[in-house]
């Protein structure tokens, strides 16, 4: 990965991946180093930047952190002292050092951020960057029965005895449960997909009243990363699009989604001491062992665990990892919802610090269980709690996987002769910084999925082009480009596409055809059919001639209809605007075009619809505050 890619924030929900790196070496530091040891701190001057209560997620690209070389040798350095330590210290005495809970702490941590940042690859944009073989096919016949009756009476639930188990694990304790049925496999995509087929999103009766507040005011209609496209679910997996497969594990559904899903097919969630008497409970000894399996530690046998594969196995796989009444999958492959909240459980004490578990208990999170593929076998077992809001913010989460430019960035600009650099690349929160940082990217992670630039050179109407399928960060000629290149007109975009490399550089704006440039920010919703029937007006061999396959270059062929008929720059973005709009409600439709002496501009789906023409005479100025241009926009301090 690039350098900005590791300090990009690619989600409002996580850290950029260099903080987490460091934040790492620095708890590591301090448990360990500090109060394990004693000693003096490495870089006091950094704790603070790595306190993850001291700054939430939001505001850490904004602190000025260690870069990613800095980091890596800091962690590295932290972790060969800790090596030292760890073979002159006793691993008994004190509640920190007792059977060497103190390392396997950190351990525990070390693993959750590397889940942490698993998540965040999988929210980041641009071209796939992780590989890993797929999970072998499923050993065996399938289990016997579709679900199994786990007999009522009391359990052990929790633990005393496992050594690095964490304080909200803690005490053991007997719990009482009647008899209940629970599925020998996980809930599967093709049975989820059977419930978005029969409606349930749109059947009021399935939903908790919070979750159909959620769903509909966020337009949720199906799981996070999923869009249907010619007649077939697809899913986007670590940069990859792929049709979801109908065998595996359901993946990124939310608590109401879960729980709509298990009330549409008649069940219900199972409550967190029915999923641990589940898969701890041996009716024939009668007592709780460590995992579904056993007490013995997981081996790849067991459980789909580690990150060793990058998607969850078969459902019905590992029947090794069963337990004694034939559950499988238990432990691994995908986190399992309940229908428990967050609590303590009875003689619970805060341990080594109150803010792991204590600040989350109550009815704001839910109980999950059982890990996933993305966690390491040292923080996964049949205690562990893992826990989550019901319904995480849709704004945040869940990113519209919608063919185009989910939020883009780009300009235009007319005006006195200057190289493309004072407008690309010189200014603060210039392109190529929103490439990577976007400050106020409400979808999309950055914009790495291609760029371009058109500029005008004198006595010549028609624009040269620079476009790449890559970000234009990692993109050494452009730069030199910017550089020496001097335009009194030019347009340019960075592009985040709900599909990485789909149609490649020809899917990167500027679009051009004769003296016009033109671009597209946003995403056409439900595309393609929604938008199907304006292809009608078209000419058969515009239609085959489209740039790209994509709701941006069929918005193009629209506009490029109007210039051809011969109205004016306004116009002919306001005619393609209203009819899209008109034809899939929801889309946004951002839109520049230029002949290199007028701009025109649309703004739409975001809060309202406009569309601007910018003249010539009204574009060069340096106001010292805001000011109302003649058609009634607004422009910035300096250029435009």
């Amino acid at each position: 990965m690039s350098e900005p890619d590791l300090t990009a924030q690619h989600s409002p929900l996580m850290s950029p991946l260099v903080w987490d790196l460091a934040h790492i070496g620095n708890q590591e530091e301090l448990w360990l180093l500090r109060n394990v040891a004693g000693q003096e701190f490495l870089r006091p001057d950094i704790n603070s930047l790595y306190d993850a209560f001291e700054h939430p997620r939001s505001e850490r690209p904004k602190l000025p952190l260690l870069g990613p070389r800095e980091a890596r040798r800091y962690a590295a350095d932290v972790r060969g002292r800790v090596f030292d330590l760890l073979e002159r210290t006793p691993l008994e005495g004190s509640g920190l050092l007792d059977d060497g809970f103190a390392f396997g702490m950190i351990a525990q941590h070390e693993q959750q951020h590397d889940e942490t940042m698993l998540i965040t690859h999988q929210l980041r944009r641009g071209a796939p960057v992780l590989s890993a073989p797929d999970p072998d096919p499923p050993l065996g016949p399938p289990p016997a029965a579709a679900e199994v009756l786990v007999p009522g009476g009391p359990f052990t639930m929790g633990t005393s005895a496992e050594p690095w188990s964490l304080d909200n694990e803690r005490p053991a304790h007997t719990r009482e449960t009647g008899a209940f049925w629970i599925d020998t496999v996980p809930v599967t995509n093709a049975a989820y997909e059977a419930f978005i087929a029969d409606g349930g999103y749109g059947e009021r009766r399935w939903w908790a009243a919070e979750g159909w507040e959620q769903i509909r005011a966020h337009e949720i209609e199906a799981p996070l990363f999923w869009r249907r496209e010619a007649g077939q679910w697809l899913r986007r997996r670590f940069g990859v699009t792929e049709p979801v497969p109908g065998d595996e594990p359901v993946l990124h559904v939310s608590w109401y989604e879960a729980d709509a899903y298990a009330r549409w097919a008649g069940r219900r969630l199972p409550s967190e001491e029915e999923w641990e008497k589940a898969a701890r409970f041996d009716p024939a000894s009668g007592r709780s062992t460590r995992y579904p399996w056993g007490d013995a530690d997981p081996t790849p046998a067991h459980a789909n665990l580690g990150q060793r594969h990058l998607r969850p196995a078969r459902a019905g796989s590992y029947p090794a990892g069963a337990s004694p009444l034939g559950v499988r999958q238990l432990i691994g492959d995908v986190w399992e919802w309940t229908s428990s909240d967050f609590l303590p459980y009875p003689g619970f004490r805060a341990f080594p610090y109150r803010e792991y578990s204590e600040v989350f208990f109550g009815p704001g999170h839910k109980v999950l269980r059982g890990g996933s593929f993305a966690v390491d076998e040292v923080a996964c077992r049949g205690t562990f709690r893992n826990w989550d809001p019901a319904g995480a913010p849709p704004d945040l989460l869940r990113v519209p996987d919608r063919e185009g430019c989910l939020m883009c960035r780009h300009l235009a600009y007319v005006g006195p002769e200057i190289p493309l650099g004072r407008l690309l690349t010189d200014p603060e929160h210039s392109l190529v910084r929103q490439s990577w940082e976007p400050r106020r990217q409400r979808y999309g992670t950055v914009n790495a999925d291609g760029f371009g630039v058109g500029w005008y050179a004198e006595g010549d109407p028609v624009p040269a082009r620079y476009r790449r399928a890559g970000p234009i960060w990692g993109d050494m000629t452009f730069a030199d480009l910017a550089r020496v290149v001097r335009s009194e007109a030019a347009l340019a975009a960075v592009r985040d596409a709900t599909d990485p490399g789909a149609d490649g550089e020809a899917a990167a704006a500027p679009f051009a055809s004769g003296p016009w440039l033109f671009s597209h920010n946003g995403a056409v919703r439900d595309w393609p059919d929604a938008v199907a029937p304006l292809t009608a007006g078209l000419p058969p061999q515009e239609l085959l001639s489209l740039a790209a396959r994509t709701d941006s270059a069929l918005i193009w062929a629209l506009v490029l209809r109007g210039l051809r008929e011969g109205r004016g720059l306004g116009e002919s973005l306001a005619g393609p605007v209203r009819a899209v709009a008109g034809a899939s409600p929801g889309s946004r439709l951002n839109l520049l075009l230029t002949d290199g002496s007028e701009i025109a501009a649309t703004a739409w789906g975001i809060r309202s619809g406009t569309w601007r023409t910018y003249p010539r005479s009204a574009r060069w100025w340096r106001p010292s505050r805001t000011t109302t241009t003649p058609g009634g926009a607004k422009c910035p301090t300096g250029p435009c």
